[in-house]
């Protein structure tokens, strides 16, 4: 198969207080690196009718947004509100902070976190200590069916962790 990937990263900082971040690109997957081609090989779905997709529509490239938001830092206390990002450390087979981003497989890019709309804070507190919390407008579920109870408190991702961040350790 053949995979290739265009990404964009434009980050404006007018101010030291504000920023503006928004990371996406391009894809192109043929053959085997296509998840499509592996779907539709194995017969989970039919192959789409090339006759059925709109005008100068192609499976084989996409567009994606990983992240989109605006960031205010005032002292010790940041904000961000868009998609944002939120990763919580990584592992390399199961990371238990990591709620709200995909599991990846050794060997894969864990450095992108792909973003989901709400809104992300954190506290700068004495001795490398920071508090940080975020809220997303995304259901646990994530089905690509909209329902109207998707978006119930108790459906919604929310965190909320300390951390000490020293030369010997994270925790």
């Amino acid at each position: 198969g053949f995979s290739s990937e265009l990404r964009l990263v434009l980050e404006l900082s007018p101010e030291d207080e504000m920023l503006f971040r928004a990371e996406g690109g391009y894809t192109l997957d043929y053959g085997l690196a296509s998840e499509l081609a592996i779907v539709y090989d194995a017969g989970a779905a039919a192959p789409a009718d090339p006759a059925d997709l709109p005008p100068g529509d192609d499976l084989h490239r996409g567009f994606f947004l990983d992240q989109a938001y605006a960031q205010a830092t005032l002292g010790r206390v940041s904000m961000r509100a868009g998609i944002v990002p939120v990763g919580w450390g990584t592992a390399y087979l199961y990371n238990p902070t990591s709620r709200t981003a995909e599991s990846e497989f050794p060997g894969e890019n864990l450095d992108i976190v792909r973003g989901r709309a709400g809104f992300w804070a954190s506290l700068a507190l004495p001795r490398s200590v920071s508090l940080e919390a975020y809220a997303l407008a995304d259901g646990r579920a994530r089905s690509t069916v909209p329902d109207i109870g998707e978006l119930n408190a108790d459906a919604v991702p929310w965190g909320v962790k300390a951390q000490v961040r020293t030369n010997a350790i994270d925790a």
